[in-house]
């Protein structure tokens, strides 16, 4: 296996530059979906797997020559796979320092993502800015590799020590290094694949089958894109901490929507430019000129965001970049930018390719006009201005990532409307960030809307369903395929979660309903949820007491798919009481017209005043039975009410253990009661 498949790019070496120390690097060892803190180590370790990779002197004065990173992937260690992610140097334990006489070694990295003044620091400044951004850097002695080794219980714990041990050189060792760290290498590769899942995807808040990123921060969901049996998830992600920062396009694929495997940084911010949000296309007619072999290729488009600084204003434009190894390397156009309006808010491309006129369509907004601007362009490169949408709806905050997007209509195949979805921040229906979508139709360059101007319509009644994106690449016919990022702005930055912050939404699948006042969205759990399903639970009765003697005797737990059909009768209000240990929980029921979800004593929501909230649709069912969908993950409650005609997102932060299942009336007793439970398997593992 080459060593290109796995991210590494060998160069010819850059002239040395004197005086540089190298501190940092980016690249984490992981098998399949799985990174952990074992990957950590063994990522140092590889640095000194390859032959060559690091040539160090022998001790006594001797000298060896300097040799670049680069080299060929021992077949023997294809099981596994390289990764991209940025390690957290400084505090943590010493894995090996390197002191001695050192000759100038070349570290050539794909894909580099330094933080500047901390991944490279020059004694005299002269570490060239084009060799630098080429990930190409010569350092000279002191050469020090530390590493955060934070170790599990157990087996886990027992490695890190004999490795360390092991590691333990001193100057007159060096001629030992290379042999032991390969041996290293081999034993702690072969660990980590039979490891299974590492404690970083078992945090108390980590979702168990929805996707969060293995560390860092994570908001938008970016490019979503179906391409040869992948679907592909690129984000909004901060690859140096936990709160929002140096924007870039985070990247991880999937076979099922469910069973994540997450990859190096697609996009990079670079020369001071963030990369926020936008799409990815298919080019398979090669508009673009950028497919090679005469294959299709991937084309992101994106939003460039240049912070305000003392030379100039904050500035967005709209990017291409395109990749021909299916995502997994990305190059930046050269003529970018594409579409520059000279404007500080100016973002969220969402492109695809309208066939009847053979072009690309755009929709990329103004968020303080409250206007979504469509442009079409025959090649990505040029584009020009068609048409424009809005003000309309719900006006309180910016507009940001709009979406529009051909929905079928239910109980007709032949019948379809255009969905033009806009995110709002602040001024959401449940206060933060919340998102509104328009129902009409599109011809090719405007989008007309179906309802009057002042009709609002919100996608999601929670408060933690942001910047929901559509799939690029689903097949004409099928049921468009939405995520949102599980937030709100109001407090996104305070969730109690680490080492990561931020997770998407259950993917869901959309559809339009006819209803006297017009088309509303449906929206529904994608069908391979219900492949995660484990150990079933099923009641049907009248009891609620027998039934919660039931559930607590047959079923407990904190990532679960919950099923129910209640006929309210006389109860002035019917739910269910989830995460529940304690007095805490959060409850899901219907009372007074409405769907609603109470996380106000769901457990830690001290962290900000705008957490603890209960989120209320009205929702008017005559004498129909109540249906309810939840989906429950450790942190996330999402409700789909009526066959997905009202949906309900939100967090919660419930107690350690806390993992009982209630079913409560108040004022009255209920009907029948249907319910089926099944606790749904972890992604991870």
């Amino acid at each position: 296996m080459a060593v290109k498949e796995f991210g590494w790019q060998a160069k010819a070496p850059a002239p040395p530059v004197p005086g540089a120390v190298f501190t940092g690097y980016e690249t984490v060892l992981s098998h399949g979906t799985r990174t952990g803190s074992l990957s950590r180590l063994i990522a140092l370790l590889l640095l000194t797997h390859y032959d060559g990779l690091l040539a160090a002197g022998r001790g006594d004065g001797d000298e060896a020559p300097a040799q670049p990173l680069q080299g060929v992937l021992p077949s023997d260690l294809a099981g596994c796979r390289i990764e991209a992610e940025k390690l957290p140097f400084g505090g943590g334990v010493e894995i090996a320092v390197l002191n001695g006489d050192v000759d100038e070694v070349a570290f050539q990295l794909r894909p580099p993502y330094f933080d500047p003044g901390a991944a490279v620091e020059s004694h005299d400044g002269s570490c060239d800015a084009d060799v630098y951004q080429a990930g190409l850097c010569h350092v000279s002695s002191p050469l020090a590799l530390h590493g955060s080794a934070r170790a599990a219980s157990g087996q886990k714990r027992r490695v890190f020590g004999a490795a360390m041990r092991l590691l333990r050189v001193g100057p007159r060792g060096y001629g030992r290094l290379a042999d032991d760290m390969q041996r290293i290498a081999l034993i702690l590769f072969a660990v980590a694949c039979a490891f299974g899942q590492p404690a970083a995807y078992d945090q108390p808040y980590r979702p168990q089958y929805h996707f969060s990123p293995s560390e860092h921060w994570t908001n938008d969901p970016n490019g979503l894109v179906y391409f040869d049996g992948e679907y592909h998830l690129f984000y909004q992600y901060n690859p140096f901490g936990d709160v929002w920062g140096h924007m870039s396009w985070g990247h991880a694929v999937s076979r099922d929507l469910l069973h994540w495997q997450e990859l190096p940084v697609a996009l990079a911010e670079e020369n001071g430019v963030m990369i926020f949000t936008g799409s990815t296309v298919i080019d398979a007619r090669n508009t673009s000129g950028f497919c090679a072999n005469g294959k299709p290729c991937m084309v992101a488009v994106y939003t460039g965001h240049t912070p305000r600084s003392a030379e100039h204003t904050t500035l967005q434009t709209q990017n291409l970049a395109y990749s021909n190894d299916h995502g997994r390397t990305w190059t930046k156009y050269s003529g970018n930018p594409v579409l520059n309006l000279n404007m500080p808010d100016f973002r969220d491309p969402h492109v695809f390719w309208w066939e009847p006129t053979r072009r690309w369509i755009m929709a990329v907004s103004l968020p303080n006009e409250h206007k979504v601007l469509f442009y079409g362009s025959p090649d990505l490169k040029a584009w020009e201005r068609l048409s424009e949408f809005g003000p309309a709806g719900a006006t309180g905050g910016q507009w940001e990532c709009p979406t529009l997007t051909e929905v079928l209509v239910a109980g007709d195949p032949r019948q379809t409307r255009w969905v033009l979805k806009v995110g709002l921040n602040p001024g959401g229906l449940q206060g933060g960030s919340g998102e509104q979508y328009f129902v009409g139709n599109f011809d090719g360059a405007r989008f007309t809307n179906g309802n009057p101007p002042s009709t609002t319509l919100w996608t999601d009644y929670g408060k933690d369903c942001y910047c929901a994106l559509t799939f690029n690449g689903i097949a004409r016919g099928e049921l468009p395929i939405m995520i949102g990022w599980m937030s709100n702005w109001q407090y996104a930055a305070k969730v109690p979660t680490e080492p990561w912050r931020g997770q998407m939404t259950i993917p869901r699948r959309l559809q339009l309903r006819k209803a006297p006042e017009g088309f509303r969205l449906v929206q529904e759990p994608v069908e391979a949820v219900q492949r995660l399903r484990g150990r079933h639970f099923t009641w049907r009765g009248v009891n609620a007491a027998d039934l919660n003697r039931a559930l607590k005797e047959k079923i407990q737990g904190n990532s679960f798919e919950l099923r129910s059909t209640v006929i309210p009768g006389v109860a002035r209000e019917v739910g269910w009481k989830l995460l529940a240990e304690d007095g805490k929980y959060t409850t899901a029921g219907y009372g007074n017209g409405a769907v609603f979800v109470d996380r106000t004593q769901s457990g830690v929501t001290g962290f900000s005043t705008d957490f603890p909230a209960r989120t209320a649709a009205p929702l008017a069912i005559g004498h129909a039975p109540l249906e309810l969908t939840i989906l429950v993950d450790r942190s996330t409650v999402e409700v789909f009410a009526q066959g997905g005609q009202v949906a309900m997102t939100n967090l919660a932060y419930p107690p350690e253990g806390a993992r009982r299942i209630e079913f409560y009336s108040t004022l009255g007793k209920p009907g029948k009661i249907t319910v089926d439970v099944w606790e749904l398997k972890s992604t991870w593992k």
